[in-house]
């Protein structure tokens, strides 16, 4: 069975002040450009997706303006 010795797994919060597009840098290497989670933690209904996402950053996105966190995951190999 294969190990997890080479997965990244970097945890981390993007706050939204009126927008509904936010993007950010990575606090850690990634050696592949990886595949995030993410997810809102407001009342208020709304989807959460991911428009672009290299290595070193990402933008996450929002189908309306939030005031709020957005909690992530990004995880890579």
């Amino acid at each position: 069975m294969a190990g997890f010795d080479n997965i990244t797994i970097e945890t981390g919060t993007v706050t939204f002040a009126d927008s509904s597009s936010e993007s950010f840098n990575f606090t850690i290497s990634h050696k592949s450009v990886p595949a995030i989670v993410a997810s809102y933690e407001g009342s208020t209904s709304v989807n959460v997706f991911v428009t672009a996402i290299t290595k070193t950053g990402a933008t996450i996105e929002t189908s309306s303006i939030i005031n709020g966190v957005v909690q992530f995951h990004a995880i890579s190999s």
